[in-house]
């Protein structure tokens, strides 16, 4: 089972929502599904409601900035790789 850290934005009060009020909702599922079983997700074009995509993949790097490296790739695209079981071609 993974989890896609994507919506927070919209489900929040959108128009007057925080990084800070995500960040316990973001370490609950860091808790619970590791980053190992974590992905990185748009949620485009909705989330355009509250926030640019721009600046939601922002405020993702900054709530996975304290991890590992490999904790990061693993949330930005390993997870995804193994979840979809995605082919790399070199």
């Amino acid at each position: 089972m993974y989890c896609k850290i994507s919506g927070m934005v919209t489900e929040a009060d959108f128009t007057a929502w925080t990084k800070e009020q995500l960040a316990p909702y973001f370490e609950i599922c860091l808790d619970s599904f590791s980053a190992n079983r974590l992905m990185f997700g748009s949620y485009w074009p909705v989330c355009q409601i509250a926030v640019s995509y721009k600046e939601w993949f922002k405020i993702v790097m900054e709530l996975i900035s304290k991890l590992s490296i490999e904790e990061q790739d693993c949330i930005l695209y390993k997870s995804v790789i193994k979840a979809y079981n995605l082919k790399l071609y070199e």
